[in-house]
Order: structure tokens, then sequence, then C-alpha cells
């Protein structure tokens, strides 16, 4: 396994959008949602607490084994998403909707 921001650290799998997130992706204007994959693949997982960094590198060796890697990142404006991974698909979502 990759070592955080050095590579891949697990799969992606389909990657989606949540009816919500969309609406608020299309109110905050262009956002480079490919750059947020890679962030969210490599260990950088935003701003959660370090007690769920940690969790993420665990769970990040086991996906599809039911378990998730989630991280959190800003809109422009400073609302905040969520991407959730669980090895079959990762999803952008908004934080209430998990």
């Amino acid at each position: 396994m990759a070592e955080r921001g050095m590579g891949k650290m697990f799969a992606l799998g389909k990657v989606k959008v949540s009816e919500e997130f969309e609406k608020e992706f299309w109110r905050q204007g262009r956002i480079d949602l490919a750059s947020y994959l890679k962030r969210h693949q490599r260990g950088d997982y935003g701003s959660i607490p370090a007690h769920e960094k940690i969790r993420n590198d665990v769970e990040a060796k086991h996906l599809g084994c039911g378990g998730w890697v989630i991280s959190e990142y800003a809109f422009p404006d400073g609302g905040r998403f969520w991407l959730s991974s669980d090895g079959r698909e990762t999803v952008f979502m908004l934080p209430d909707e998990l």
C-alpha cells in the first residue's frame, strides 16, 4: 500500500454524486471534482479530525470488506462536502446525507 500523499491508497470504484451535492455543485459554480478525488485517494482526507484520519488509513487497507473511508472538503463559499468510498463506489455528498 502506498504511503499517504505518494500514490493511490485505495480504488475509488464507480464515482457518483448525490442529488443534494449536485444541486450545491451547480450553485457554487465550477469546482474541480477530479482534484478532490485525487486528494481523497492519496490519503489527504481534508479537515476531518485526526482520529478519523487514523481510522481511514486502517480502513483503506480493507475496503470491500464492509469498511469505508471518508474525507471532508470545503466549497469556495465555505460550505462543506464529503467524499465517501467503500471500495465499490465513491460518492460526493453533503454532510447531512450520511
